[in-house]
């Protein structure tokens, strides 16, 4: 019964370390994935904005410009729509590859860096069925844009999204994400609660990306450290038992010797 009390005992008190173990390391996951994914994207943006700036500057929207639009989207597949929006009084006037448009309704949400560059999301989904990932470039009263599929965000755009971490992209200072990564179920049950998490912002533009990690996650791994943890101290007691029953013969023998003095 006392074998079993301690046993007990020591596997609680392995699991407890193991959790606390687990915890730390997959905080520090989460700031390596973060700080990988952020490189990843941010590049990729710059990409997107090199296309964008070199965009030809036109007046109008002619045939030859929506062919160019058309062709340049077909052969750049990290983009889905090519174009330029200008204010004006009475609202606002593009040109793209699906041609001339023009609306007082607003048409992107997000925000403008110092240098001009705009990232965000797109309202109006008359040609898409989900809100396209916005990156912009402004030249003086003009913006030259590039429409991008949300899930290339998160999926092609990291370089390998880990199975078990849940991605959210934000724009800057909003509370709610724009985007969430598919590769992830989530449902309400008491093993998909997110339990830690962690969100940074990016240091070349301006949004936001947070990674989660669900409680059947670090249970996960915590049972896996507490079985190693198991493992490594049942083969330290059964060396130690080895060399206690190695001992016992050579201990015995010297008494021996010792007695017949």
């Amino acid at each position: 019964m006392r074998v079993v009390i301690y046993s007990l005992l020591l596997t609680v008190l392995l699991s407890v370390l193991s959790y606390i173990f687990a915890t730390a390391t997959i905080k520090q996951d989460i700031a390596n994935e973060l700080e990988a994914s952020l490189t990843s994207i941010d590049s990729r943006i710059e990409s997107t904005l090199n296309l964008v700036v070199s965009l030809p500057k036109h007046e109008g929207c002619e045939s030859e410009h929506r062919r160019f639009y058309n062709r340049k989207a077909y052969i750049e597949e990290e983009v889905r729509a090519l174009g330029y929006v200008r204010n004006h009084t009475t609202g606002w006037y593009a040109c793209s590859l699906f041609g001339e448009v023009s609306s007082n309704k607003s048409y992107w949400a997000g925000n403008t860096s110092e240098q001009g560059v705009f990232i965000g999301w797109s309202l109006l989904t008359t040609y898409f069925p989900e809100p396209s990932f916005v990156v912009a470039q402004q030249v003086g009263e003009t913006e030259y844009f590039a429409y991008i599929n949300p899930r290339r965000m998160l999926g092609h755009w990291l370089e390998s999204p880990l199975r078990d971490y849940f991605y959210q992209v934000y724009l800057l200072g909003e509370s709610l994400p724009r985007y969430s990564s598919e590769h992830v179920n989530i449902d309400n049950s008491f093993w998909s609660t997110f339990v830690l998490s962690h969100r940074v912002v990016s240091p070349q533009y301006p949004y936001e990306l947070k990674v989660s990690v669900s409680r059947s996650a670090v249970l996960l791994r915590t049972a896996t450290y507490t079985l190693r943890m198991l493992l490594a101290f049942g083969v330290i007691w059964w060396l130690l038992i080895v060399v206690r029953r190695a001992l016992k013969p050579v201990v015995q023998h010297h008494s021996s010797y010792a007695n017949d003095d």
